[in-house]
């Protein structure tokens, strides 16, 4: 029987590392955060993320991609799905952190326009750096000659996460 390969100390640095980059976020972190609500809101995302791994495919066939759900081919792996089902919760901890940054706002004298406007401003500079990036992916897949059923794929699954980022939390 062979013996057992000896332990190395890599494990404890990297614990220890994951540990300082622990502690320095805590130190940088306000302390009027609600972190129960960050805790949700990482696992709502996670979960969400996780799910559209699990249930969306990008599958080539003849010369294009479409998506195709792995669960068709794997159904035993659809209960894992389950666990997955975080959106709600995603809304739910947007919802909350929305009223919570209105309240704060309110108490410091902004109006809601004020607020609204720079919520709003704090949404879509990244959906205009998407929108911008995919349109010059695009223009590049049609000089190319990619085929459109492709272009449209890729154009879908990379904005279909626009449609959440209104309640994203903040």
């Amino acid at each position: 029987m062979a013996e057992p390969a000896p332990r190395t100390a890599v494990p404890r640095r990297a614990r220890h590392a994951v540990r300082r980059a622990a502690h320095r976020i805590d130190a940088a972190t306000p302390a009027a955060r609600d972190r129960a609500a960050d805790a949700l809101r990482a696992f709502a995302i996670l979960g969400v993320v996780l799910g559209h791994w699990l249930v969306t495919a990008l599958v080539a066939e003849d010369g294009t991609l479409h998506t195709a759900s792995p669960l068709r081919q794997l159904p035993r792996l659809a209960p894992l799905s389950w666990l997955f089902q975080t959106l709600a919760v995603f809304f739910l901890v947007g919802g909350y952190a929305a009223a919570r940054g209105l309240a704060a706002a309110r108490a410091r004298g902004v109006s809601y326009a004020d607020w609204l406007r720079a919520r709003l401003a704090r949404l879509l500079r990244p959906v205009a750096a998407l929108l911008g990036l995919w349109t010059v992916a695009v223009t590049a897949l049609l000089l190319t000659g990619a085929p459109l059923a492709t272009i449209h794929t890729l154009w879908k699954l990379a904005l279909s996460p626009c449609g959440s980022c209104w309640c994203s939390p903040r």
